[in-house]
């Protein structure tokens, strides 16, 4: 389940995230600018054993990574069904 996917039924995406799509749209246009200024200050630090880039690529977007959030709280479901 994806954002994309999920986006497109509204009362399942509300059901599940406890927001609507607007709202969530919203989070996420606040979210963006903060997570993107916390994600530089994280990979210029100085004590980093690796050159930027090393190390595993995120596999989920920040969209279905915030979903799978909001999904966790609302619902408390395990991680073997998030994942």
């Amino acid at each position: 389940m994806t954002y994309e996917k999920l986006q497109r039924k509204p009362k399942h995406f509300q059901a599940f995230t406890g927001v609507t799509v607007a709202q969530f749209e919203e989070i996420l246009k606040i979210l963006r600018p903060v997570y993107a200024e916390v994600e530089k200050e994280r990979l210029i630090r100085p004590d980093r054993k690796r050159k930027i880039g090393g190390g595993r690529n995120f596999t989920l977007g920040l969209e279905d990574r915030l979903m799978v959030t909001l999904m966790y709280f609302r619902l408390y479901v395990s991680y073997a069904l998030l994942g």
